[in-house]
Order: structure tokens, then sequence, then C-alpha cells
């Protein structure tokens, strides 16, 4: 939890204009912790969302534990995308000025 806070934080120092958006996982034993990790980020973060990894009561959790065996089958079932290829250029900017392009 706290290096997710951490890299969230440098991102949003050396990276972002605005607001990072994040979402922090945090195990059982790291709950207790979750007041004192706000209240040191506060100045460092504009938002922040807290999600426990794991048993979440979620039909459809963002992030589920698997095996290795769940995951080879899972991963067997994915399909390449099928690209279609053309030979048409796309419409582009040229002659653009802002907003608005001659034609």
């Amino acid at each position: 939890m706290w290096e997710q806070l951490e890299i969230a934080a440098q991102y949003q120092y050396y990276w972002a204009d605005n607001a990072v958006s994040v979402t922090i996982t945090f195990k059982d034993d790291e709950a207790k912790q979750i007041k004192s990790a706000l209240e040191l980020y506060e100045t460092r973060l504009k938002a922040v969302s807290f999600l426990k990894y794991k048993e979440t009561g979620y039909k459809q959790a963002p992030y589920e534990p698997i095996t290795k065996e769940e995951y080879e089958a899972r991963i067997k079932k994915v399909k390449p995308i099928q690209r279609i290829e053309t030979e048409q250029a796309g419409a582009g900017t040229n002659f653009c000025d802002g907003e608005s392009c001659e034609l």
C-alpha cells in the first residue's frame, strides 16, 4: 500500500498538472494504516480511493487472485486481434491551423 501511494505521489509531482486518479489496493493487515497514510499524503495527492485486495464481495472484482494453472487456462481462450489492412490514408490534419482547416 505504501509503495503504491508513493508512486502515485511521484506521478502527481513530476508528471501531472491536474489530479492523478489512483486506486490503492490494501491487505487486511494494512487496513488500520489507511488513516495514517491519508494524513501523510494529504498534501501530495489530490484524490485517492482504496480497494481491499482479495475478498471484496463484488461480482466482478477488479483484482482476483488465481493460480498459475488458472491463468494459463484463461490465457489460452484469448483470441488475437483481427486487423484490417487498408490502402487509404487517414484524414490527417494537413492544412490545419488551430480549429480550422483549408480544403
